[in-house]
């Protein structure tokens, strides 16, 4: 009986030391007070789930909702979960940056400049994530009008080559050109297509008084079509995180099934996304998957009202005329892929050239419109031949250019071409011919009268050893 006492009395002291400690340890955080409004309403229904599974006294549970707040633009609710994790783990470093940024992004540049020099300090040079913060520093203090403190950052994080650009920019303002110019070298042999490197090449040496040398970047700049992206993680990190969820997460997963052929359940899915949120590219690929599911005329009725509520563009009209197509009507076809090809080019080059080569295909199979035929046979030699001169392949550009001109004779921007073709790859004799006849057609023409005017100044410099 004294023993069952003992053990009974230890029983109870060990329950109220469990109840003390309890009793003083720091309640864990509320939640946040979220705002979802402008959210899908199932983005922001799996939002307030997230909320309901958060682990408020772990850390990684943490950093998990503050980076889904982070990618949906909540960023002060990103805060408020970054700021969570130091009293649980003054350790930890995976939230450092994130936290940083987020300041950045909300103008808080004092609270983001102490963040970012403890995440320069928590994983330094030369990991990734210590230059990424470098230069989000001397971005901020271009911001706040800090040029010197901006270089210093920039100069240190010149691993990045969006961080080049940066800085020359910056050296540029300040006078200091042959720092500029050897960085900018630099970066133009790293990545030759870079419209950006060209094109500050340019203003360098314009400042410096060569205008040559300026002339000659500024037409490099002109044939580029590249431009040097900061290729920061978190921006692929946060596209991911945005397609888990809502419309995005649907369209996704519509593509997928289209991938395994499964086209009635890629339809389903995809009309899912798009009641859920009508965006254009939604719209397009529910169309084509209607066609591709033996529905064109509904595909019809869907691209006519896409087109309504966002205007044409060179991808509607193409799919539009398509579906005029399968629906057995090619001349409603050719009227759509007309207007199609009266735009301007398309963001997609080879649309334009697709578009080209189904009017030639529908003119020789419907009406046998000979003319028409080589007029667009014309313009998709000139697409393809004024693709190859902007990424520089001038042999290629020259083939299709001639073939171009041969076809449609009286179109001065086919001359044009193949006289900037022809001058860059030192054919000098067929470019001033082709300068010559496209002045002929447009006497006007500006680009022309400066490209002839600069043919002597290249010869010279074609001769120089």
């Amino acid at each position: 009986m004294k023993y069952l006492k003992i053990f009974l009395l230890v029983l109870i002291a060990a329950e109220l030391v469990v109840i003390v400690r309890k009793s003083l340890e720091t309640p864990p955080a509320p939640l946040p007070d979220s705002n979802t409004v402008g959210l899908e309403s199932e983005v922001a229904e799996s939002i307030r789930e997230l909320e309901k599974k958060l682990d408020r006294r772990d850390k990684t549970s943490w950093i998990f909702l503050g980076d889904r707040y982070r990618a949906f633009g909540m960023l002060p609710e990103a805060v408020y979960c970054y700021e969570q994790v130091d009293p649980l783990d003054p350790k930890e470093t995976r939230h450092l940056y994130y936290w940083a940024l987020c300041h950045s992004r909300m103008g808080n540049l004092d609270e983001s400049e102490k963040l970012f020099m403890r995440t320069i300090k928590a994983v330094p040079p030369p990991r990734m994530q210590a230059h990424y913060a470098m230069l989000r520093m001397g971005q901020d203090y271009l911001r706040q009008g800090k040029p010197d403190l901006a270089k210093e950052q920039l100069r240190k994080s010149v691993q990045i080559s969006s961080s080049k650009i940066w800085l020359c920019r910056l050296l540029i303002r300040q006078g200091s050109l042959p720092e500029a110019i050897a960085l900018l070298k630099i970066t133009a042999d790293q990545y030759p297509r870079s419209i950006r490197a060209h094109q500050l090449l340019a203003v360098a040496f314009e400042r410096q008084g060569d205008s040559e040398k300026a002339r000659v970047h500024y037409e490099q700049a002109g044939r580029c079509t590249t431009a040097i992206e900061t290729d920061e993680p978190v921006r692929g990190e946060d596209e991911q995180i945005l397609g888990q969820y809502g419309s995005p997460f649907l369209q996704l997963e519509s593509y997928k099934l289209e991938q395994k052929k499964l086209l009635s359940a890629a339809l389903r899915t995809s009309r899912k996304a798009l009641a859920i949120a009508w965006k254009e590219d939604y719209a397009l690929q529910n169309s084509l998957l209607l066609m591709k599911n033996n529905r064109p005329e509904e595909a019809v009725k869907g691209l006519q009202e896409c087109i309504q509520r966002a205007g044409d563009s060179a991808e509607s009209l193409q799919l539009l005329g398509d579906a005029w197509r399968a629906a057995k009507k090619p001349q409603e076809a050719i009227k759509v892929w007309e207007r199609a090809a009266a735009m301007p080019a398309s963001r997609r080059p080879f649309q334009d050239i697709t578009i080209r080569e189904k009017l030639v295909k529908v003119y020789r199979e419907v009406n046998g419109d000979a003319k028409k035929t080589k007029r667009h046979e014309g313009f998709v030699h000139f697409a393809r031949g004024k693709m190859a001169y902007l990424t520089n392949v001038l042999k290629e550009a020259q083939m299709h250019l001639e073939k171009a001109v041969a076809l449609i004779p009286d179109e001065p921007i086919a001359w044009f071409y193949l006289a900037e073709a022809c001058r860059h790859d030192k054919s000098f004799d067929r470019a001033e011919q082709a300068y010559q006849r496209c002045l002929k057609l447009n006497p006007n023409h500006g680009r022309a009268i400066r490209g002839l005017a600069n043919l002597p100044k290249d010869r010279k410099l074609n001769e120089q050893p």
